[in-house]
């Protein structure tokens, strides 16, 4: 008798190819940095171009809207704040904020970073933040601001800046401390600020046009016929001059005469550039575009995969991809991707439907999709169907669904499959429902309140009519994972299953103290496995949480971001979209 572990080799799946827009572009040492809806992607510039290098798990901001790349920094912002990397991105941290939270719009660094470590960030609602560390802790710099509200930045010289807001524009003599108003019109939106050699002064408004000012920011005119039949994205200055406007309509418009005259150069929308050594990046609608002659003529280069597919389901042979706003992939085959089409923007929630189909949610409603026919239905119309949970069990001939608003303000039950619904009393409060599972005999939910960081359990045993609130547990890791058979629930690193009615036994995953972010129970060959996701790798167990061993040799751990199992193989998804997989029997027996 031989035993053979080849069961146990990952095999990668082809990726999926995803265009998806570019928000942000920094170039620096490490090389050209894009950020989109689904975080970041490095591409490492050198003599022979490189793929794109997806991000990691790390990284605590979901999207990413602007970037800095200065002296072998990288700072990164988006609607849940600032992080910072100083490893060229292996790895990342959180920003302390003054204010706590704070949406970012720009980030702009001092000339001189490399010896003061400045930067300024511009804020949707809490003015200017300050960094003097390298972008480790942001204190509040809004001093003289008349509006909060902070679109776009430049830095003009070593203590220069000029700043957008929803009333003007300001300008900081002393780098960021202290903020005079130099321009003031209610009504203009600006989108980007920028400065030409000659000292000139650029702001891009939003509704078409640029305004200029020829005299240090003392007055402004609004100038530039072309630009103002088209919504401004973007302006940059290439390092000779070049002056490229990123617009809505026409693509991207290039002036070599300081916007006297203008030609369209790239039929894409832009919303960023940057340049290192001669090359001007762009991010687009679709990815990023490279020119080598002063952006002049562009190529497109791979997809950078700043996608948001963050989410892997497997059942029954189908295994799919998603995220909120790039849609489901379908796996076709062993080689292939296909977009399911006509997929509502943002998905909130994705559930295996009992019939071969799929329940999604999003601001337009719940509706349930075909993967037989490609066929739609809707099943709650508007925002009364907009839902962050759906969990389901068959009781006799009935399927019987619950669904759950993330707010905990809606919890809907359907007995018919989901061809009608009723609306159950919720009773969360203003707490955040963060899990919602039903097991053979009853309904979990868990609520998480931020303000205490505390996560609350609880259970019904009515299918949702009533609920009993359930042990209490502090943790600073917001998810909570579920699974239905054994049924369990985890808060950091702990896993609860549930021994008997209302008994729960705690057991640790892991030795490593990794926080638990997937849990699914499956049948090999008779015998109950449990496999958790953490943020340390993917454990094992087959005895019911009691020992554990780690299933990801060969894979890398900080860019798993999910896992699904279907049948006797084990799939995981990496950032970027890489789907890799293996069989959960590890050892087999040759006679």
């Amino acid at each position: 008798m031989i035993t053979t572990k080849s069961d146990a080799i990952w095999q990668q799946l082809p990726p999926p190819v995803v265009p998806s827009p570019v928000f942000a572009l920094a170039a620096g040492r490490g090389g050209v940095w894009a950020g989109g809806v689904g975080g970041i992607a490095r591409y490492a510039v050198s003599e022979v171009q490189s793929a794109w290098e997806p991000g990691v798990t790390s990284l605590p901001l979901s999207a990413v809207t602007t970037l800095l790349a200065p002296y072998g920094v990288v700072l990164a912002g988006g609607s849940e704040g600032i992080a910072y990397s100083y490893n060229n991105g292996k790895s990342w941290r959180r920003a302390q904020l003054e204010d706590s939270a704070a949406s970012i719009t720009a980030l702009a660094a001092s000339p001189n970073f490399a010896g003061d470590h400045t930067a300024i960030a511009a804020t949707l609602e809490n003015g200017i933040l300050r960094t003097n560390d390298g972008g480790q802790t942001w204190t509040n710099a809004s001093f003289g601001l008349e509006s909060l509200e902070v679109t776009a930045l430049t830095w003009v010289d070593s203590t220069t800046i000029l700043a957008a807001t929803g009333t003007g524009i300001y300008r900081s003599r002393d780098a960021g401390r202290g903020w005079k108003r130099l321009y003031l019109d209610d009504e203009a939106e600006i989108e980007a600020l920028t400065a030409l050699p000659d000292g000139t002064l650029l702001a891009a408004l939003a509704n078409g046009g640029l305004l200029r000012s020829r005299d240090d920011g003392r007055r402004w005119t609004l100038e530039d016929p072309l630009a103002r039949s088209a919504q401004a994205l973007s302006l940059f200055v290439t390092q000779s001059g070049t002056l490229l406007l990123g617009t809505l309509e026409h693509g991207l418009l290039r002036s070599n005469d300081a916007g006297a005259t203008w030609q369209v150069v790239h039929e894409r929308a832009v919303h960023m550039c940057a340049q290192r050594d001669g090359y001007i990046y762009a991010g687009t609608d679709t990815g990023v575009s490279l020119s080598l002659d002063d952006g002049l003529t562009w190529n497109e280069l791979p997809c950078p995969p700043v996608h948001d597919l963050r989410i892997l389901l497997a059942r029954d042979g189908h295994l799919l991809l998603a995220g909120p706003y790039s849609g489901i992939m379908q796996a076709t085959g062993a080689s292939d991707w296909e977009p399911l089409q006509d997929v509502p923007q943002p998905l909130t929630a994705l559930a295996f439907a009992p019939d071969n189909g799929l329940f999604l949610s999003s601001p337009d409603g719940l509706v349930r999709f075909s993967l037989e026919s490609g066929e739609w239905q809707i099943l709650i119309d508007g925002q009364a169907g907009q839902v962050a949970y759906i969990t389901m069990r068959q009781e006799g001939t009935s399927q019987h669904i619950w669904a759950a608003s993330a707010d905990g303000t809606r919890l809907l039950h359907s007995i018919d499959n989901g061809a009608s619904w009723q609306q159950l009393p919720a009773p969360f409060g203003v707490l955040l429902v963060v899990a919602l599972q039903a097991t053979t005999d009853r309904l979990l939910a868990a609520t998480y309140d931020p303000r205490q960081n505390q996560v609350c359990f609880w259970n019904s045993t009515d299918g949702g009519k009533t609920w009993t609130r359930g042990m209490e547990a502090t943790t600073n890791w917001p998810l909570v994972a579920t699974c239905s058979e054994p049924a369990a629930l985890s808060v950091g690193n702990i896993l609860f299953i549930e021994q008997a009615a209302g008994q729960w036994r705690k057991v640790t995953v892991g030795s490593d103290s990794g926080a638990i972010r997937r849990v699914i129970g499956t049948r090999l060959a008779g015998k109950r496995v449990l496999l958790a996701l953490t943020t340390t790798g993917i454990q094992r167990s087959e005895d019911l949480g009691e020992t554990w061993q780690q299933e990801n040799a060969s894979l890398p751990i900080e860019r798993i971001v999910d896992i699904a199992a279907d049948g006797e193989t084990l799939f995981a998804l990496l950032s970027g979209g890489q789907v890799w997989k293996r069989a959960l029997q590890k050892e087999r027996e040759l006679v």
